[in-house]
């Protein structure tokens, strides 16, 4: 069986720790060669011998936001799940993070121990239809459907700016998934980064890095630099949805960051960037002419010429997902599957918790 056919299949034999309680210091890593496609079985707590003085880790700052909400469908009285995806503006292209229009994903009413792609089925939906909130001071209103998709509807939030916040992080959930082992809480899903409240789901390569091993990097000269990417959902429970992703999202890049990596470059040191959002963000910046914050729509793949970054360290993403492809553009595709065929059979976990690899140089 096709390794990735079997991580597909088998979702719990893979899955992850539940929570960042779990987080673990000794997390596995796999590293591949990005020259050779060698590939090697360790665990992170030897991450900084892949790196020397000079060498630049980008990590994304963006902290995680509860982005699921339960809500009442008031035409039809249907209670439904609300997904946040991204701000209509960022949709649109537009520079600017606002709180008041957003893409949705709509879900059947249910318990996220129920796998996704159970919770399809939706009343009919049409645009100026309201949702009711668990606040009376907050509404939804349907104002239009991407791609004319029922399940991913536009809506516009009828609250003020502040008023709309407080809601979402008092009556928001974080969205998670059925492998899962229980409820995730908002800290669950926050990194040691976290400062700027624009992710929908957790900017997750994160999670296993302790301060301890940050400060090992350091020492060995590397240069921590973030930047911002509103990493989003990983899965839409359809195959013709989830072939929407990833959607536009907002990013930054500052002015000190684009300079850091042009000196790391200058001098043929290593820019790896941890998470895919990381590498989303810089390759997106990198492909213009100045340092810049906006939307993105950039796919990167087997064809995309790497520009900002030489390598990725990341978690293990399942068999057609946008960030199992945004890979390719790292390492070929056999190489990468010769890796992830040693990781199965060393028992790696899967999802956000789960465990890392590296594509580097040096791997």
């Amino acid at each position: 069986m096709n390794v990735f056919t079997q991580v597909h299949q088998q979702p719990a034999t893979l899955a992850s720790p539940a929570t960042s309680a779990e987080r673990r210091k000794e997390a596995g890593l796999l590293s591949v060669h990005a020259a050779s496609g060698h590939s090697a079985i360790t665990n992170l707590s030897e991450l900084p011998r892949f790196f020397e003085a000079g060498d630049v880790l980008v990590v994304n700052n963006a902290a995680t936001i509860p982005a699921s909400l339960s809500l009442t469908h008031v035409a039809s009285g249907t209670p439904l799940e609300l997904r946040l995806l991204t701000p209509r503006e960022v949709l649109l292209g537009e520079s600017e993070f606002s709180w008041h229009s957003w893409l949705a994903a709509a879900f059947s009413q249910g318990s996220w121990r129920q796998r996704t792609e159970e919770r399809t089925q939706i009343p009919l939906l049409r645009v100026g239809d309201l949702f009711a909130t668990e606040d009376p001071l907050v509404q939804l209103e349907i104002t239009g459907f991407h791609n004319n998709e029922q399940r991913l509807p536009e809506v516009g939030f009828r609250a003020a700016e502040k008023s709309l916040r407080s809601f979402l992080f008092k009556h928001g959930r974080p969205i998670q998934y059925s492998y899962h082992k229980n409820d995730l809480e908002l800290w669950d899903v926050q990194t040691p980064f976290a400062t700027q409240p624009v992710a929908t789901e957790a900017p997750s390569a994160s999670f296993h890095l302790s301060w301890e091993l940050m400060f090992a990097l350091q020492e060995r000269g590397v240069r921590i630099v973030p930047v911002t990417h509103a990493t989003g959902v990983s899965s839409l429970g359809e195959p013709e949805l989830d072939r929407l992703l990833p959607v536009p999202e907002f990013f930054a890049v500052g002015q000190e960051a684009r300079e850091i990596i042009v000196e790391a470059q200058a001098i043929n040191r290593q820019v790896i960037g941890l998470g895919t959002g990381a590498a989303r963000a810089v390759e997106s910046a990198f492909g213009g002419e100045a340092a810049s914050s906006g939307s993105t729509s950039l796919l990167l793949s087997g064809t995309h010429r790497l520009r900002g970054l030489t390598g990725l360290l990341t978690g293990m993403h399942e068999m057609g997902s946008s960030h199992l492809r945004l890979l390719d553009a790292f390492v070929p595709r056999p190489w990468l599957l010769a890796g992830y065929e040693k990781a199965v059979a060393a028992g790696f976990l899967w999802h956000e918790f789960g465990d890392l690899c590296l594509i580097s140089e040096k791997a």
